[in-house]
Formats: C-alpha cells, structure tokens, sequence
C-alpha cells in the first residue's frame, strides 16, 4: 500500500523530499524555540548532545517527541512540520 493509497483524496506528499528536510526544520522550528540545548534535554527528556544535534539540523526528534511538538505546539508545529512549512 502506498502513501497515496493509504491517504485519499489528501495531498501528495514527497516522502524522500520530507525525509531529506526534515532535520532542516526541526533545527528551525528549535532555534525559533530560543532554548539552549541544555533547556531542551531537560524539556523532551534527552541527552544535551541529542539536543545539539536538533539544533544543529543532524537529525530531528522522533517518535514521542515530535508528538509532543505536535500536542503542545500545535501553532509551532504547523508553522516547522506542517505541509506548507517547506
């Protein structure tokens, strides 16, 4: 089953393209945070290394924590994650 299968009648979406910036918009949506990578370990429960690596756009934060992002940033989430945030 396909994305476009699975989701019907949604937007097609670039999954190779949102894998490829999605850290870009996790060090984006961090740095707008305005939190040191000390103050995001000890918000999203991770080590300060984890935290730079989101601040410097190495990977983005998965599973739990972009679900976190999601529930407790709606606005932030649209704005960085969202479909139009590309």
């Amino acid at each position: 089953m396909s994305f476009e299968t699975f989701f019907k009648g949604g937007r097609r979406v670039d999954l190779h393209a949102w894998q490829r910036t999605y850290p870009d918009r996790a060090r984006a949506y961090f740095r707008a945070s305005g939190m040191s990578a000390a103050q995001i370990a000890v918000v999203y429960g991770v080590t300060e290394r984890t935290a730079m690596n989101w601040l410097e756009g190495v990977v983005g934060p998965k599973g739990d924590k972009i679900a976190l992002i999601a529930l407790r940033d709606r606005a932030g989430f649209e704005r960085y994650f969202g479909e139009d945030a590309a």
